[in-house]
């Protein structure tokens, strides 16, 4: 009972709602269609138009005496407030961005850094075998060279062996034939 009680009052608030509003515009309509409404609107509009118009002047007139800031100051001021807020955010943007390149930038060199000191480290174990290896190398020949330094000097030795050989061959053979000689000498005589 109750729904049916609350739907009817509900149904007939909207239909005086809708008369008032046909109501009120056939008579709005009907304002306006009044020429002489119209002309006499239009003559207030533009007597207070000049009105505002006069008082705005006046205020800003007292206002720049006093130091005052009147609305178009304000406004201003805001937009300039706006303007700066939105380069600020800008900038922010660009800072953050150029924060990220070069932190990019710095693991990059980071990383390139730390490649080329493994590489120096790569060398440098690879310069300290080689110069191992070359300085067993070099006392390989030198000690082969010793060697043949020793084979040349004992060749050499051989050589004057030989040749000293070949004296004493000689002295023998002239010791012989000096002891030969005296006893020919001494078997004649």
């Amino acid at each position: 009972m109750t729904n049916e009680k609350t739907a009817d009052f509900f149904t007939s608030y909207r239909k005086i709602s809708e008369m008032w509003e046909k109501g009120l515009n056939d008579f709005l309509f009907k304002a306006v269609d009044n020429k002489e409404l119209i002309g006499l609107t239009k003559v207030g509009v533009d007597a207070h138009s000049r009105y505002v118009e006069r008082l705005k002047r006046n205020h800003e007139l007292i206002a720049s005496y006093w130091n005052l800031p009147t609305k178009k100051d304000v406004a201003n001021v805001a937009e300039l407030t706006i303007q700066a807020e939105e380069k600020v955010d800008m900038l922010e943007q660009q800072i953050w961005s150029m924060q990220d390149a070069f932190a990019a930038t710095f693991q990059e060199q980071q990383t390139l850094i730390q490649n080329v000191m493994e590489f120096n480290q790569q060398m440098h174990n690879e310069l300290i075998k080689t110069a191992k290896g070359l300085s067993a190398d070099v006392k390989k020949l030198g000690n082969e060279i010793t060697e043949a330094a020793d084979l040349k000097n004992i060749e050499e030795m051989r050589e004057e062996l030989a040749g000293m050989k070949e004296d004493l061959e000689e002295m023998k053979n002239l010791l012989k034939q000096a002891k030969v000689q005296p006893e020919l000498a001494g078997s004649s005589t």
